[in-house]
């Protein structure tokens, strides 16, 4: 038996296939698209399709993913399905194929959170368990709206710089639900991976907002048991070093000078900080934005 579900929004039109249902219920546990208010046509959008097999090998060994980018197409072998690992599964087999495709297509993979309100957007970039997901929940409880947990793809287009976002569940550790109380009846029960468990911003972020916007704000969060919220501006040189460590993932020689290029515009377009912050005055974290955006109304 097969199982098929498309995921949808206005950036992206994804068929998945499986002869498995775990894997499409991991699916759903981990993409958090949702389809456009407005029709779209499907050919303004990314088009991808997965096709995801699973074997009934004892271990994940001797899995193998093959990617057709004239069609956009993964085809992959599962070995086995393992509740332990379907976070390395989703990683492997979802993530890690829909980033080649893109790269194929000049979208770059940035490890970065995306929010933004009526005026700004704001990328929030780093390694994992930096802060991303705290800082961006801190900025939308003060009317931003989530556009994705930590899945940015960026390009480069006639000099300048364009964002899109994939929503993907948003990793939560539950030591923070002292700060977010509220979001302990969101999180999908039963699935866990490490510390961490997932909920999908539509339970928690009402609203939405479906016109462009210039992204003006680079972060880098910082946690820091003792200092408050505050921004310390870097040079672009040091932004486009922090992203290159993160970013670079391609191997093919044109796609890493194209990766590079959208790189360079993003911290050229766009001003860099880091963000020192501590989880007990998260509060302070969109007035210190606010500080250093005064031109940028509509919070």
């Amino acid at each position: 038996m097969r199982y098929h579900k498309i995921y949808e929004d206005s950036h992206f039109y994804i068929r998945i296939s499986t002869n498995s249902k775990p894997v499409l219920t991991l699916a759903d546990n981990f993409l958090d698209l949702a389809p456009p208010v407005a029709r779209t046509k499907k050919g303004r959008r990314i088009s991808l399709r997965l096709i995801l097999n699973v074997g009934r090998e004892e271990t994940l060994k001797g899995g193998h993913v093959r990617i057709d980018q004239r069609t956009a197409t993964v085809r992959a072998r599962i070995p086995c399905f393992q509740e332990r690992h379907k976070e390395y599964i989703a990683e492997t087999y979802i993530t890690q194929p829909i980033r080649s495709l893109l790269a194929g297509r000049g979208l770059f993979f940035l490890h970065a959170a995306a929010v933004r309100n009526k005026a700004y957007g704001v990328l929030i970039a780093g390694e994992q368990d930096c802060g991303k997901s705290t800082v961006s929940l801190a900025l939308c409880r003060d009317g931003f709206y989530h556009l994705t947990d930590d899945k940015c793809f960026i390009r480069e287009r006639r000099g300048d710089f364009s964002v899109v976002c994939l929503p993907t569940k948003i990793g939560f550790r539950t030591a923070m639900l002292k700060i977010f109380p509220s979001i302990k009846d969101m999180l999908i029960e039963g699935y866990r991976y490490g510390a961490k468990q997932r909920f999908s911003r539509a339970d928690a972020i009402s609203g939405s907002i479906h016109s462009e916007v210039r992204y003006k704000l680079l972060l880098f969060p910082r946690y820091s048991r003792k200092k408050s919220a505050a921004l310390k501006p870097i040079t672009k040189e040091d932004a486009l070093y922090r992203l290159l460590s993160e970013s670079f993932g391609v191997r093919d020689k044109r796609q890493t000078a194209q990766n590079f290029a959208a790189l360079s515009m993003l911290v050229t377009y766009t001003d860099a900080y880091e963000l020192t912050y501590n989880d007990l005055q998260l509060e302070k974290i969109p007035q210190a934005l606010k500080a250093v955006t005064p031109d940028a109304s509509g919070c």
